[in-house]
């Protein structure tokens, strides 16, 4: 997993844990980019094009989920590389309607009613998705299913075939 913290101005490479999930035991990168204004340098620019096309696990840590969406929206439309872009969020800010929400097809195929085997249904079945960004908030992180949706999303290893991206707050 691969870490940008939004206001460092180096950038570099330190071992660390970007995140504590007891259903992924991934150690990670801790990569740090100056990434505070926008429009982006050339050399963040090009540093996040290839994170945006390297399939693997990667977080965002951002001040706010308006910066965090901000970041990555504009980076995906700039790319224009993919074509099924899916979020999971819990958040009342409306995604736009090129993005497979993932919420609320879970919700509305009733896939978090089980104990974790309908979010591997719902993934194998029903996720088609070539790029997947995870709004990290509190309500997400609380969610009783979250834990499995994490667990589901290793066990397919759906890092190994699309880049997953966390949005962690501040």
């Amino acid at each position: 997993m691969k870490m940008i913290n939004q206001h460092n101005a180096v950038s570099r490479n330190t071992p660390s844990v970007a995140h504590t999930h007891e259903a992924m035991s991934c150690q990670c990168q801790k990569v740090e980019a100056y990434i505070v204004s926008q429009p982006f340098s050339e050399e963040v620019i090009l540093y996040l094009q290839e994170l945006f096309l390297t399939n693997d696990w990667h977080c965002i840590a951002v001040d706010d989920l308006r910066t965090g969406r901000s970041i990555i929206t504009t980076l995906l439309y700039s790319l224009n590389y993919y074509h099924d872009i899916a979020c999971l969020s819990l958040e009342e800010m409306p995604l736009d309607s090129r993005f497979f929400d993932v919420y609320t097809h879970m919700l509305d195929g009733n896939y978090l009613e089980g104990h974790g085997c309908d979010i591997e249904e719902f993934l194998i079945d029903c996720f088609y998705a070539d790029f997947l960004w995870i709004e990290e908030t509190d309500k997400l992180q609380t969610a009783a299913w979250y834990p499995y949706f994490l667990q589901a999303l290793k066990d397919l290893n759906i890092d190994k075939q699309i880049p997953v991206f966390f949005l962690s707050y501040k």
